[in-house]
């Protein structure tokens, strides 16, 4: 007998799945209208507060999170359509909290509101058209990018390029 022998892994169970073919079936189905409408509806008020002046942080994330969203459905299902739009949008409201977190509040520049909106249009057809299924698999991914430092951009490093930017 070897003197190093590997030790065993402790053992997890896995979640039992009940009905897998219901389960297979409906992440292939569509996103009722009821849902779809009740997000779209979430996102586009967070996005009539930002531009009023009223907006809050959490405003901003919701906004945050339906682009980051629209994003990575633009990769996994429509083949990096609206790639460049998109990730200038991103851009554009990051320079929004930018404004924010230097001591304003937040508020757009008529090109960066232009590009927002734009992504948010795109965002909602690709709502209206995309499963379950694909839904879920780019809310993980997502969630999954703003945990890594490397694929999420930080307001907090935007405004100091910005002060950098401006001093130098």
């Amino acid at each position: 007998m070897p003197k190093t022998k590997k030790p065993r892994k402790a053992y997890r169970p896995r979640g039992v799945i009940k009905d897998p073919v219901g389960y297979v079936l409906e992440g292939m189905s569509r996103v009722s209208k009821d849902k779809v409408l009740h997000t779209l509806t979430v996102h586009h008020d967070a996005m009539v507060r930002l531009t009023k002046g009223q907006g809050t942080v959490d405003d901003w994330r919701v906004v945050t999170g339906s682009l980051n969203m629209a994003a990575v459905l633009d990769e996994q299902v429509y083949d990096c359509a609206y790639q460049d739009e998109l990730s200038e949008a991103l851009k554009a409201h990051g320079r929004c909290g930018v404004r924010h977190w230097n001591g304003g509040n937040f508020g757009y520049t008529g090109p960066d509101l232009q590009l927002v909106n734009f992504a948010l249009s795109v965002h909602d057809e690709q709502m209206a058209k995309a499963t379950v299924g694909e839904i879920e698999r780019a809310l993980a991914e997502s969630e999954r990018r703003s945990r890594n430092p490397k694929e999420h951009i930080s307001v907090r490093k935007m405004a100091q390029q910005q002060k950098e930017q401006a001093i130098g």
